[in-house]
């Protein structure tokens, strides 16, 4: 194997332990796929426990590209700042998992709505 491609699968591995320690404790993770049923995006909703208010964050691989779950959480991860659901909602391609995530997300934090 070629040294550069063990040392870039080193980094992703070193990537996802980070997130995966890092993923906030109220947080729901979706994956949009493709027909193949391959991962090509990934929509997240955290809620902050002290206001109650509910963030959604998005990542989508643009077509060629190849998906890294933990780079996709990276990225959604960071836009749950300033991301609700409104703003993901223009976003034609990921209605259904957006919508998907919002039903969990009634449940899951027990609102009766999710808009943050």
């Amino acid at each position: 194997m070629d040294l550069r491609v063990v040392n870039k699968l080193k980094k992703e591995k070193e990537m996802v332990n980070k997130i995966n320690t890092n993923i906030p404790a109220y947080t729901l993770i979706s994956y949009k796929r493709d027909k193949k049923r391959n991962p090509v995006g990934v929509v997240v909703a955290t809620k902050n426990p002290a206001t109650g208010d509910i963030h959604y964050g998005h990542a989508l691989c643009r077509k060629g590209d190849r998906f890294t779950k933990a780079r996709a959480l990276a990225i959604a991860l960071g836009r749950t700042d300033f991301n609700t659901y409104d703003t993901i909602c223009k976003i034609p391609s990921l209605q259904n998992t957006l919508n998907r995530v919002k039903e969990r997300a009634k449940k899951y934090f027990k609102n009766d709505f999710c808009h943050a």
